[in-house]
């Protein structure tokens, strides 16, 4: 029994199965909905935010109100120094600068006003604070701080060399 060729050769075969697997991954790129494709940072959209208010009855708490954000304005950022604009022990020129999201880790810089010393009560309702008002966003899950643009390391009692996980407060949210 005598073999006869096809006339296809075993690399035209192959350049054939690479150009339909490149053709196959061109058309997933292009044609893949833009939420299934990761991205390493996230911009938040504009919107109302929660207001944290730190209460303290016997025990540190907090309660809410909504707030609109203006136009154009990063609502992380917007929330966070709306929290620190009502504490007496925050210096008033001590403000977050601005908040990158990483991998669902806010990096939340802080200008250098904000490296001080602060009362064990005081570091709690600050740190506890900022947590719930970052927790209000679904993407953050935790919360890395520098001033001046170096890392906290402390804030007085509390430990900040690693990222904090944030407190979702589903009771405080507000409904827009």
């Amino acid at each position: 029994m005598t073999r006869t060729n096809s006339g296809k050769s075993p690399v035209g075969v192959v350049l054939v199965l690479a150009a339909v697997v490149v053709l196959g991954i061109a058309a997933y790129v292009k044609f893949a909905p833009a939420d299934e494709i990761p991205r390493e940072e996230e911009t938040l959209v504009d919107g109302s935010v929660t207001l944290v208010i730190p209460t303290y009855d016997e025990k540190l708490d907090f309660s809410s109100e909504p707030v609109k954000v203006p136009e154009g304005v990063d609502q992380t950022v917007f929330a966070v120094n709306l929290f620190l604009d009502q504490l007496d022990v925050v210096p008033s020129d001590a403000v977050a600068e601005k908040i990158e999201l990483n991998n669902g880790i806010a990096s939340v810089y802080f200008s250098s006003e904000f490296r001080r010393s602060y009362g064990t009560e005081d570091e709690q309702i600050l740190v506890n604070g900022l947590l719930v008002t970052l927790g209000q966003f679904p993407e953050i899950e935790f919360a890395k701080f520098y001033a001046g643009g170096r890392p906290l390391e402390t804030f007085g009692n509390i430990d900040l060399t690693d990222p904090l996980p944030v407190i979702r407060r589903p009771d405080l949210d507000v409904d827009d």
